[in-house]
């Protein structure tokens, strides 16, 4: 999808995207295609791809619960996310990769939950009593 210049060849922030009913799904693939085939990996993020679909990052979003572009929305954030955990195993200092996967909904919790649930009857049953 082509973006809305100004004159001068500046983005013209005044233009407004249409609602995702009115995309053509076969468009908007193309379109996602295109960006995967002429932006090097490095590049590949969520705020430039909507960039260049011309939509914001909460309508790209909404894409995943839209029936026809849900797999359109699967395939985008599968390319992202593949490109950056190899950016986790290739990079000297991966800070940037984990912060955009953060975003994506990843954690880094590494707490282990070790609660046990125990009954009474387990205890009793375990447990010797002296006469």
């Amino acid at each position: 999808m082509e973006q809305k210049l100004k004159k001068d060849g500046t983005p013209d922030k005044r233009y407004k995207p249409k609602k995702l009913d009115n995309l053509n799904p076969t468009r908007v693939e193309a379109s996602v295609k295109e960006y995967f085939a002429t932006h090097e990996p490095l590049d590949w993020s969520v705020p430039s791809l909507c960039l260049h679909l011309n939509m914001s990052k909460s309508m790209f979003k909404n894409m995943k619960d839209h029936p026809d572009l849900a797999s359109v929305y699967e395939f985008a954030t599968n390319n992202i996310e593949a490109a950056l955990f190899k950016d986790l195993k290739t990079q000297k200092n991966p800070t940037g990769a984990i912060f955009a996967l953060k975003t994506m909904g990843y954690s880094d919790n590494r707490g282990v939950d070790l609660t046990a649930k125990i009954s009474i009857e387990q205890v009793l049953k375990n447990t010797k009593l002296k006469a």
